[in-house]
């Protein structure tokens, strides 16, 4: 039987009728161009970049031109260039502010502000780290001000500072239409710990202002300076600061009161755990109502020290930052985030070939680029498709960073992003949960804000291996450990014909039926590796407890093995959580890889509850929206609901079957994606509100039907979708005719 499948003309009609967005993002697009080039326009170094976005779509990218040298005193101007075309070209540098002609004084720490009231732009900057100043433009930035001194009202900020300036980040206009502007003190130069945060506020569009109260930092933070500020979804402030208090090199702090007074600062590990002392930048992409949701981004190095520009995207007012992207892999510093009108997202960052300083890069990028990224959170950022990663699998040298004898150390190497992480002989281990001791934190999962992992726990990870099919296949063994015993599994290939299976130990091998004759193996070390997603389910929660193990091929194709009781010494306890995991190759001629390794845990896992709430309802479709199609370190949080390692219409389809259900009255079993087609279409509709996404709609619907036309699937095996077609249709009406 031919299936019509719906016209895309038909998708615009729904949602129109339905009062969905209709503002469609484009696909995926990434370019980059050069703002500021050192030594280039009569100054050695550009440094500091910051930007404003004009009501009337004009763009201002500035930053300090440094005339003799990268040193942050000197001979320093404020220079600017200007776009009228969304950033894809830009004006010649032009110098926006000096003093003193080739005199050694430093104008330097820009802070704009857009007023959006009035178009007005307003830009704080600093003399020589002494005085404080405001300069403002009524067109558009064309031209400035004579600068006018503010250096008296800093004096009210609480603390006896001596040195000070801007940011260097771009100042916020609230709702309420206030302006608030970010502002660094320190008291004694060289001395990081009387570096101290605070803000100037303006109720009357920039024609006067006040300082609010300083950010009280206690002994372990060492200082905080080099900040920038959001207004959350519910009208407070987030201010994320820098910090040298080792690692990670970030805090944060939160204001009730429009930035008057905060919060203890405290040190923030949400986003990089091995964030180096840098100056961020943080911004608002969109707001929830008008059919859309509270989003933010955030940018900074990924690694551990000036290099890897990364952005981050968080959907749930910076609790979390779910999406990560790399910009470069390079040298990279200072970075400013601005959004234009159009969602495109511009990101100015310093960065280079052997140096962050020789050259202040823009990149401009929409949402749909960022949400390609290919991992989430992961602790080892290899790359599978890297074949140089392959081969360095395939020696008996450590890889970069590792060593033979020291596990800990290779689990450190894990975390900053070494490729291949096994060879002969080789082991790391990894703490499920952070230490007291900060240098030994190694965060490898993404529940947070709490010592234990509830009744039920998940670890997932993306591995290869490669045998060389010389008699000995023990490619690749794990150990979960939980205090008085272990979760101890191995792949291996007995008789080296390239497929074999999982096992776990006791005080033996154990052979797991529903896991054997499965290609987990290639005997070609030069070969793409075959990825496979490995889940391992802890039920801790009876009196029995229990584990379960779900393979998932590079096919997607699950198989499953369920209720297993066989461990290494003793059984957990009831409530025990895993303190340990570990990965070795020690009795293996074989090596392997592993990528996106996560924790995550739970009391109730309700199929379709993405964000562990206890209901499945919008937030839980934004998510799997948010993260659709995407393949590899995707976990139940990102949508992946059937643990197969990618968001796509399955789990679009366990939603859907328990689309308002709470965690009273879940269900435990996931269900088959057969029954009812139209409550598919329904689904990618939903998604389609929350996203605005529409690339690849139409085949996806066909997909969908075409698929549901049979009650059998190759995925699973179980209950059908829905248990009565009253079910479906009732739910069907939930999605288009009460929403």
């Amino acid at each position: 039987m031919r299936i019509n499948c719906i016209p895309s003309c038909t998708c615009v009609v729904l949602a129109a009728v339905l009062g969905w967005s209709t503002h469609l993002l484009a696909d995926p697009a990434f370019e980059q161009t050069d703002l500021f080039v050192s030594g280039q326009g009569g100054y050695h170094t550009y440094r500091i970049p910051t930007m404003a976005v004009l009501p009337n779509g004009n763009i201002v990218a500035i930053a300090e031109g440094r005339k003799t040298s990268d040193s942050d005193a000197g001979d320093i101007d404020l220079v600017i260039r200007r776009s009228t075309d969304g950033g894809r070209t830009w004006s010649p540098i032009q110098l926006l502010y000096e003093e003193g002609g080739n005199d050694p004084i430093t104008i330097g720490n820009p802070t704009p502000i857009v007023d959006q009231t009035n178009g007005y732009l307003h830009l704080l900057f600093a003399r020589n780290n002494e005085r404080l100043f405001i300069t403002s433009s009524t067109d558009n930035g064309v031209t400035f001000s004579t600068p006018t001194e503010l250096t008296n009202v800093a004096q009210n900020f609480n603390y006896d500072w001596t040195r000070l300036g801007g940011g260097p980040t771009a100042g916020i206009q609230m709702t309420s239409g206030r302006l608030v502007a970010p502002i660094w003190l320190n008291k004694t130069i060289g001395v990081p710990d009387t570096y101290r945060t605070g803000a100037l506020i303006s109720n009357d569009h920039g024609q006067t202002w006040q300082a609010g109260s300083v950010l009280s930092v206690d002994a372990t933070l060492k200082g905080t300076n080099e900040s920038a500020i959001v207004q959350k979804a519910d009208g407070s402030l987030l201010v994320t600061m820098r910090t040298n208090a080792g690692t990670p090199a970030r805090a944060a702090s939160t204001s009730a009161d429009g930035g008057l007074t905060w919060t203890a600062a405290t040190q923030d590990a949400s986003i990089n755990p091995q964030m180096t002392t840098i100056k961020t930048s943080m911004v608002r992409y969109s707001l929830a109502g008008d059919n859309d949701v509270n989003r933010l981004l955030y940018s900074g190095p990924g690694g551990t020290d000036r290099s890897r520009m990364n952005v981050w995207l968080s959907l749930d007012e910076a609790q979390t930052w779910s999406v990560q992207r790399e910009i470069n892999t390079g040298p990279a510093a200072y970075s400013e985030l601005a959004v234009t009108a159009d969602k495109t997202i511009l990101l100015a960052y310093e960065m280079g070939q052997s140096n962050w300083t020789e050259r202040i890069a823009l990149a401009r990028f929409n949402l749909d680029w960022i949400l390609q990224a290919p991992s989430i959170k992961p602790i080892v950022n290899g790359d599978f498709e890297d074949t140089y990663g392959w081969d360095a699998v395939g020696t008996t040298a450590c890889p970069a960073g590792w060593t033979a004898n020291d596990n800990r150390q290779n689990a450190a190497a894990m975390l900053s992003g070494t490729f291949a992480i096994g060879g002969q002989g080789h082991s790391a281990f990894m703490p499920a949960f952070p230490t007291d001791d900060e240098s030994q934190r190694r965060e490898i999962r993404q529940a947070t804000n709490s010592n234990g992992l509830g009744t039920q726990w998940r670890l997932s990870l993306d591995f290869a291996s490669e045998d060389p099919g010389n008699g000995d296949a023990r490619s690749l063994s794990m150990g979960i450990s939980h205090g008085n015993g272990q979760i101890t599994l191995r792949v291996v290939d007995a008789d080296n014909d390239g497929r074999g299976g999982i096992q776990y130990y006791n005080g033996s091998w154990q052979t797991i039926a529903e896991l054997q004759n499965t290609v987990l193996l290639g005997n070609d070390v030069t070969a793409t590796p075959l990825v496979h997603h490995l889940t391992v389910i802890g039920h801790y929660d009876g009196d029995t407890p229990t584990y379960d193990i779900i393979l998932a091929d590079p096919e997607g194709n699950v198989t499953r093995a369920t209720g297993l009781t066989g461990w290494l010494n003793a059984a957990p306890a009831i409530g025990a959580i895993p303190s340990e995991i570990n990965f070795n190759t020690f009795l293996s001629t074989g090596d392997y890889l592993v990528d996106n390794v996560v924790l995550l845990g739970r009391d109730v896992w309700l199929p379709g509850d993405a964000t562990g709430d206890g209901t499945v309802d919008d937030e839980d479709a934004n998510i799997l929206a948010s993260h659709w199609l995407q393949k590899y370190g995707v976990t139940w949080e990102q949508g992946d609901f059937n643990n197969d390692g990618r968001v796509d219409d399955l789990d679009a389809s366990i939603m859907a079957a328990h689309w308002q259900e709470n965690q009273s009255g879940h269900e435990t079993a996931l269900p088959e994606p057969g029954g009812t087609a139209l409550i598919f279409t329904a689904l990618p509709l939903l998604a389609w509100r929350f996203t605005g996404k529409h690339a690849g709609l139409r085949p996806f619907l066909c997909r969908l039907v075409q698929r549901n036309q049979f009650q059998e699937s190759t995925r699973f095996s179980g209950k059908g979708l829905f248990s009565s077609r009253r079910r479906a249709i009732q739910t069907l009406k939930t999605y288009l005719f009460q929403r």
